[in-house]
């Protein structure tokens, strides 16, 4: 008599009993865990759990007609996922080679995914919208006046500076200190950072 447990683990089940071991084992991926059990004593040991055991009679492996309508199914699933499977033939294959044919084209899609993201990764720009690896005493795009380049640092304090005069600020501090300012660094910030380095000199 062949006995299933209900209960399962992931690799199977080991019991011993009376003498005999028993290893309830699925008998195929997410198929039922089952054991032939031949000793009539044990049998009425498991069969007197039955929320843990119970009679087994049905196939012990997948033929092709049970195969695929679960082929279908998981066709279905990847098709709602946008899985291409327009290639597959689940007729012709066994669950084995379909579970493996699946899980390739999944990988497959993810490998493609995570190249766009990293080409798409290429054009970024910092939270002026510069791009972090410019030249930020370049002026903007679209015929935007430039301001012309300056070394007094009066021309840029007690006003809100325009784009232009920004980035003719961002790039005298880069000429003074040899370094590019912060994105988010204030203008007041830079001329005392530039005015120090001055005095210091």
């Amino acid at each position: 008599m062949n006995i299933e447990r209900i209960l399962r683990d992931l690799n199977g089940t080991v019991v011993p009993m009376g003498g005999a071991i028993y290893h309830f084992q699925p008998l195929w991926a997410d198929g039922p865990h089952v054991a032939p059990v031949e000793n009539e004593d044990h049998q009425k040991v498991f069969l007197s759990i039955p929320e843990g055991y119970r009679r087994y009679d049905g196939p012990l492996s997948l033929g092709l007609s049970d195969a695929v309508p679960l082929a279908a199914a998981s066709i279905a699933t990847l098709e709602a996922s946008k899985i291409n499977v327009a290639q597959i033939n689940p007729a012709s294959l066994t669950i084995e080679q379909l579970e493996a044919e699946l899980a390739a084209r999944r990988a497959s899609q993810a490998d493609d995914t995570s190249s766009d993201d990293q080409e798409g990764a290429g054009d970024q720009t910092d939270d002026d919208g510069n791009d972090p690896d410019g030249d930020e005493s370049e002026g903007a795009e679209g015929g935007e006046e430039q301001a012309a380049p300056t070394d007094d640092l009066a021309a840029f304090e007690g006003k809100e500076l325009t784009d232009a005069e920004d980035a003719a600020l961002r790039a005298l501090f880069k000429s003074e200190l040899g370094r590019a300012a912060p994105p988010k660094s204030k203008p007041e910030t830079m001329i005392a950072q530039i005015r120090a380095k001055r005095e210091a000199e």
